[in-house]
């Protein structure tokens, strides 16, 4: 658990490391952060561009669709295959446009595309993003990442972007990690 945790650097710079959402977009009050053996922790001064720190999860791709993160968000949202799309009673012409969407992307269906179908247009809108995502795959095995974004939400600078040495302490004041550059 990360509650009342906090990072420091040798300036005395000083931070409550914030709460996050485990599950973005279900979840509306952020819990504290529990970390497992192996997790990551991605810890940025700035602002979240989506306004929250979050949890990863195999559906936090289609966040970089409108927003962007450093480092990058992983992009490998789960997808299709055409069979399903086929079993699903999409035509051929809507399996082409989901298929020439990049992945995490919601396809766009416009006037050239009209062969698609209302089908196809339903199709995408419940399935093809970050909320049909959470429906379609929160109960798979492999849905969360260990890997938490989390924002402290700072304008100014914290850390000295040349050499500093950044200590993180439990809520009893015990360092658990430095990591000097």
């Amino acid at each position: 658990m990360l509650d009342g945790w906090t990072i420091e650097n040798v300036g005395g710079n000083r931070l409550v490391i914030p709460r996050a959402l485990t599950l973005p977009g279900s979840d509306t009050t952020p819990a504290t952060s529990k970390l497992a053996e192996g997790d990551e922790i991605i810890l940025v001064s700035g602002r979240s561009t989506h306004g929250l720190s979050f949890r990863e999860n195999i559906c936090t791709g289609y966040f970089a669709e409108f927003h962007s993160f450093t480092p990058s968000l992983s992009e490998s949202c789960p997808e299709f295959s055409r069979d399903e799309l086929f079993k699903a009673g999409l035509n051929s012409a809507c399996v082409e446009v989901i298929d020439d969407t990049r992945r995490c992307r919601q396809a766009r269906i416009g006037f050239e595309e009209s062969a698609a179908g209302n089908e196809c247009v339903a199709f995408v809108g419940a399935h093809l993003n970050y909320a049909g995502c959470l429906k379609d795959h929160r109960g798979d095995a492999d849905f969360f990442s260990p890997r938490w974004r989390v924002f402290l939400d700072r304008r100014e600078t914290l850390w000295n972007p040349k050499h500093d040495r950044l200590i993180l302490r439990d809520k009893d004041g015990l360092v658990i990690d430095e990591y000097s550059y």
